[in-house]
This record gives C-alpha cells, sequence and structure tokens, in this order.
C-alpha cells in the first residue's frame, strides 16, 4: 500500500509540463553544473525545481511528483529512495564523485552503488567508460548495462571552454583584489568540522567498514591525510616566506574547519584562507595552482593552468592517491623546497598521455553530456503538471535558501 502524500494543489490541476527536481549537496560544487542542466529543461518547457539535497527529501511529500535527478545513487540513501519511488518519483543519477571510480573502484562499488538503487533508478549517467566498467564488473549489474548512460559530465566542457559562468562582480572584485596570487586547494576532511567520529560513522552507513580490511583501510586514509595536512601547513609557510609580495590563498574542503585553519596560518600575513565565490573563478584567476589528489587539480589543467599536486611520500611509500585521476594530469612534487623551486623557474614540464587526456567523451557542442541527459530523462514516462505562483510559492518556503 503506497503512503499518503500530503494535500498537494498541483495533483489537481490541468497537466502541461513535467516536473524535474534537482537535490544539491554541496552548492560550491553542484550548484552552477546543475544549473547548467536544468536550463535544458527550461528551454524544453519542463517545471524544474532546485533546491538544496536535505530540504527536499524532507519535503518530498509536498513537492509535485516528477524525477528525481540525484547527485548520486549511494548505499546511505537506500532506505529514502524506497520511499520516493512508493510516492511515484522516478530516479536518475549523475554521480558527482563518480571520478572515484578511477583510483578507488572498489571503495566506490561499495559505497556508491546497490542492487535495489541500480534496479529503482531510471537512468544512470556516468562521466566515462572508466565508471561504466566498474559499475558493470559485478555479474549481478550486468542486467543493467542499458540503464547506465556513458554521457560524460557538463562539468569538463565548463572547464575546457573556461567561461565565466558566475557573477561578473565577484570575479571583478578577486581581479582587483589579488593578483598573480598563489592558489591552494585542500581536501583533507581533517580538520573535520564533525571530526573523527563524523568520519566513522559516516563510513559505516556507507558500507565501508564491515571488514578488518576495511578498518584498517580507514585508519590509513585517516592517518595520510592527517599527514598531507600537516606537510601543507609547512609548505604555506615556505611559500609565505620564500615569495612575500604574492598573496597566497587557501581554500578549505567544505567538510573542513575553516576556524581552525585561520588559526593555524594566523602568522603568515600574506597568507588568506577564503571560502567565498566559487572555487572554480579562483582557479580561472590564479597564477599558480597547487592540489592534492584533488579534482580540482583536473578542472585546473583544462582551464589552461599547470597543476602541482603535492603528494609527500607517507612512511616513504606510494599509496593509492596517487592514482587519483587529477594526478595524471598535474606535475607530481614530493617536497616544499620543490614546489618553491618549479614556482621560481616557472617552468612545468608536466605533459598529459592522449589516452588519459581523451577519457572523457561527448566534449564536442553538437553531441555535449547536456544533449544526452536530456534525450535519456525526456524518454521517462511521468506525470505533467501546471504549476501556478502560490504554488511556486509554497514550494519555495519548503526549500530553505542554500
Amino acid at each position: 500500500m503506497k503512503p499518503n502524500r500530503k494535500i498537494n494543489k498541483v495533483d489537481n490541476v490541468k497537466n502541461t509540463k513535467k516536473v524535474i527536481i534537482f537535490p544539491l549537496e554541496i552548492k560550491s560544487r553542484d550548484l552552477i553544473p546543475r544549473l547548467e542542466i536544468a536550463s535544458k529543461f527550461v528551454e524544453k518547457n519542463y517545471h524544474v525545481i532546485i533546491g538544496e539535497q536535505t530540504a527536499i527529501h524532507r519535503n518530498i511529500n509536498h513537492l509535485p511528483l516528477g524525477i528525481l535527478f540525484e547527485k548520486s545513487i549511494g548505499r546511505i540513501k537506500e532506505k529514502r529512495f524506497k520511499k520516493f519511488i512508493s510516492l511515484g518519483f522516478k530516479i536518475c543519477s549523475l554521480d558527482e564523485e563518480g571520478l572515484h571510480a578511477f583510483h578507488l573502484p572498489g571503495v566506490y562499488k561499495k559505497s556508491r552503488l546497490t542492487d535495489y538503487n541500480l534496479k529503482i533508478a531510471s537512468k544512470i549517467f556516468v562521466w566515462g567508460d572508466f565508471e561504466k566498467k566498474v559499475i558493470l564488473y559485478k555479474t549481478k549489474f550486468k542486467k543493467f548495462q542499458n540503464k547506465i548512460i556513458n554521457s560524460g559530465h557538463n562539468k569538463i566542457n565548463m572547464w575546457i571552454k573556461n567561461e565565466n559562468f558566475f557573477e561578473k562582480s565577484e570575479e571583478k572584485k578577486i581581479q582587483r583584489h589579488y593578483k598573480n596570487y598563489i592558489f591552494l586547494v585542500s581536501n583533507f576532511a581533517h580538520p573535520h568540522r564533525d571530526g573523527d567520529k563524523f568520519l566513522i560513522n559516516i563510513s559505516k552507513k556507507a558500507g565501508l567498514l564491515e571488514t578488518e580490511k576495511d578498518k584498517i583501510a580507514l585508519k590509513f586514509d585517516m592517518d595520510y591525510r592527517k599527514f598531507v595536512f600537516n606537510r601543507y601547513l609547512k609548505l604555506l609557510k615556505k611559500l609565505s616566506e620564500n615569495f612575500p609580495e604574492k598573496k597566497i590563498i587557501l581554500r578549505p574542503h567544505p567538510s573542513e574547519n575553516i576556524v581552525k585553519w585561520k588559526f593555524y596560518l594566523r602568522k603568515l600575513r600574506n597568507v588568506e584562507v577564503v571560502f567565498k565565490y566559487d572555487v572554480s573563478i579562483w582557479i580561472r584567476n590564479c597564477e599558480y595552482f597547487v592540489h592534492s589528489s584533488c579534482s580540482t587539480g583536473l578542472e585546473a589543467f583544462f582551464r589552461g593552468k599547470n597543476p602541482i599536486s603535492f603528494l609527500p611520500l607517507y612512511k616513504d611509500k606510494k599509496n593509492y592517491f596517487e592514482k587519483h585521476i587529477s594526478n595524471y594530469y598535474s606535475n607530481i612534487i614530493r617536497d616544499e623546497n620543490e614546489i618553491v623551486h618549479l614556482i621560481k623557474r616557472n617552468k612545468f614540464p608536466n605533459k598529459v598521455k592522449t589516452k588519459i587526456k581523451n577519457i572523457f567523451p561527448n566534449t564536442k557542442k553538437t553531441n555535449n553530456p547536456i544533449n544526452i541527459i536530456f534525450k535519456h530523462v525526456d524518454s521517462i514516462k511521468c506525470k505533467n503538471y501546471k504549476i501556478d505562483f502560490n504554488i511556486i510559492k509554497l514550494i519555495r518556503s519548503y526549500l530553505k535558501e542554500l
């Protein structure tokens, strides 16, 4: 028996348009690329709803039935997906973290997929064949191969075009106040704003702590990230000392504790911790870019930068973080002094192999990911609605500001 939906005025009016809903998890990462996809559906006469993921999921009973375009179909979402399907929603996905399939296929399969979620999803869009192959590696998942569409991600196209999709006023502020700056991003989840216990609990929910081997892997992961975090502090100090005339900007990951970052770097006068504006604006306008196994390194490369990936050896050994896809597009540097030397010389020898460079499909305008996504989503059968202004105001009251 289907659960009762709360009174929804849109159910009682003349049908005119399909509805597609975009839940966003991290505004700074998801908003711009999802808006670009959403604009295609607006152009094609869809009702489009965009909002913060938790707000949409909590208020799903109040929303018109339609297609939920999710950022992933991970194990942690299985329970809520059962509810959405029972209410009559359709589910599609383009995993914002699908790049993990490249360097962490085992973790990707465990945490990002379940048999049930693949079964109930209408379409699964992927970054490239490398992600599709990981999904279909399990024999039991091969029955879902017709649902998995090798669309590519529109982010890649945005980066290649290097266009300004942002507020021009924001970019002008950066250009006016920060000239020839060195830009670093961190993605260590340490110091995490919710602490180590949160990371352990979220790993349990994602199915990544089922065996002793899993526990050892998580401990290594956390220890490694703390190690690189401490080396990043040393790197920032070196850069500050060697380039006193330059502004050095650190952009923490959304999950990190920005207050702690500011505290650790408070004595470095030309170093600033920022989390304003979209990260892409900072990448687009920086002189030098440094990361450590972060997907922003991939963006920097496609935007015409020469990214540096800082990968100090932990316990004098290479590890699986080396295989992060962004490192294939970056100059891998092990030591803080080497980065200082590289910037002083301003010579970047890294050359990306053609095979790696071409793993992302559909980067041409005529056959771009958005057109492919629209074509397949539009084939999904679902109800049409006419949403009047009063209903729009009602929906906006449910979906909090991002």
